[in-house]
């Protein structure tokens, strides 16, 4: 009977230490992708969507998010 409880006390630190390391081994917040991000956001004269202003194509003072937006919005 003593083993029996050797073994679960055993059992117990390790579930202890094992949950006590994944605490402090945290990952850092997920907002390292939104500093990365530079620049204003600017709104496709086409369809409305908001994207970073150097990923956007311009045109005069309209931005595009595509090639194929902007085509369709030029002179006619």
């Amino acid at each position: 009977m003593n083993l029996f409880r050797l073994i679960i006390l055993a059992l117990a630190v390790w579930l202890a230490m094992r949950f006590l390391r994944r605490l402090r081994v945290t990952p850092p917040p997920t907002s390292r992708s939104a500093n990365r991000m530079t620049g204003n956001m600017v709104r496709c004269a086409a369809c409305g969507l908001h994207l970073p202003q150097p990923e956007a194509l311009a045109e005069g003072d309209s931005y595009f998010c595509c090639e194929e937006h902007r085509r369709r919005s030029g002179p006619a």
